[in-house]
């Protein structure tokens, strides 16, 4: 593998300080002692050396390049469980991931969350509240010792919002399902810095609004965010590389009268960004995943209706105004769910395509310039879905969903990268 001056960095976590010749050409038996060469804080040493041999193994890549067609995604077993779907995922290293979502229960469910450490996957929350349908949408782990998980408890009446906090041993609720004042649940959430959160979903006000529920130490409040139309407004998904900008994402209106809805937050105002025009002929859409490397480059991925069949979709941020990308062979009859991009090198996008065969597995990756796609990368599994994704590296990623459709639900599936 060939690295250039600075590429180092991008493998390494923030705060090392790898320094490389340039066109250094580092062998994959080399890369540890390399690095130990060099100046690396002890504290990031190990997840360091762990990406940098993650990537070697793609003979003749370099941080730019595409990935060698041979680099498969594989399966990870987490919970053997058919009545289990996972929602979201987050890895603050790659020895440490937590994916949280839900358990069905006859006509009720339980929230549940898996912990990856070491490489052994094991369940560590199962919470059900009376005999409504609990879930857990989204997390976020800045660290291995603490995460952010949030979701919604729906009664026969209105979904109040449930938040789950992680402090490396056990989790933690802090919000009360009972609580019939915060009307609304939560669907993402992004945390810049352990303490420090943004979550985002719906709030009922009269009529359904865009929410948001922001961290700030250890309290928890519930703001509305901007509205866009008197039409209602949702927030599904959010990304904050800072603590002083995040972007949040989902849709305005309802069913074939609905839009996309994007809204930018400085740390005190929110505020609604236009999107571009889908197509002429769309009829509703939707954008369900957002991940922002900065304030100057974000990608959100989701999916548009145009009558006739649904396709997934990709928008491109650049610090003034979004631009609808081109996505290769097209994505008619498929969903996009979620979308991490590994700062502004790399993103991977998952989802679903449906064109008779039923639900297959689709992964759509981005290294700098044109989107491809990887349709079923597990042709032995019929019926797949990818719900979430997350990166940390350019090459490394998890995503989660769920296989085998049943009565009850769906069967956990993890891919690893």
């Amino acid at each position: 593998m060939v690295l250039q001056q600075g590429d180092a960095n991008e493998f390494c976590p923030r705060g090392t300080t790898v320094e490389l010749m340039n066109r250094t050409t580092i062998p994959t038996a080399r890369i540890k002692s390399v690095l130990l060469s060099r100046q690396l804080r002890i504290g990031a040493l190990a997840s360091c050396v762990t990406i940098a041999a993650t990537i070697s193994s793609f003979p003749g890549a370099t941080a730019d390049s595409r990935p060698p067609a041979k680099s498969t995604w594989s399966i990870v077993k987490a919970v053997n469980n058919p009545r289990v779907v996972l929602f979201g995922v987050s890895c603050s290293s790659s020895t440490f991931c937590v994916s949280v979502g839900r358990a069905a229960r006859g006509y009720s469910s339980a929230a549940i969350a898996v912990v990856r450490t070491s490489g052994r996957w094991s369940e560590s929350l199962n919470q059900k509240v009376a005999n409504w349908a609990t879930e857990l949408s989204a997390v976020s782990c800045p660290s291995s010792r603490w995460c952010a998980a949030v979701g919604s408890v729906t009664s026969d009446f209105f979904p109040t919002p449930l938040i789950e906090m992680w402090n490396g041993s056990r989790w933690r609720g802090l919000s009360d399902p009972y609580d019939y004042t915060l009307q609304g649940g939560l669907r993402g959430v992004s945390c810049p810095s352990p303490s420090e959160c943004v979550a985002v979903g719906s709030r009922f006000i009269r009529r359904w609004t865009a929410g948001v529920a922001i961290l700030d130490g250890q309290r928890w409040s519930f703001r509305t965010a901007a509205e866009l139309g008197n039409a209602p407004n949702a927030l599904d998904a959010v990304s904050c590389p800072s603590l002083h900008f995040c972007m949040a994402v989902g849709t305005q209106g309802t069913g074939r009268k609905s839009t996309t809805l994007a809204e930018e937050w400085d740390g005190a105002i929110w505020r609604v960004v236009p999107g571009p025009i889908i197509s002429k002929t769309s009829t509703g859409a939707r954008l369900l995943g957002v991940s922002c490397a900065s304030s100057a480059f974000c990608m959100a991925a989701g999916v548009e209706d145009d009558s006739s069949a649904v396709s997934g979709i990709v928008e491109r941020w650049n610090g003034r105004r979004w631009q609808l990308q081109s996505l290769g062979r097209g994505l008619h009859g498929a969903s996009l769910q979620s979308i991490s991009c590994f700062r502004t090198r790399s993103c991977v996008a998952v989802g679903y395509s449906n064109v008779g065969h039923g639900d297959l597995t689709l992964v759509e990756e981005w290294f700098g310039k044109a989107w491809g796609d990887r349709r079923n990368p597990v042709p032995d599994r019929p019926q797949n879905g990818l719900l979430t994704v997350t990166c940390i590296g350019p090459i490394w990623c998890m995503a989660a969903g769920g296989a085998g459709e049943s009565a009850h639900g769906r069967a956990v599936l993890i891919l690893r990268h």
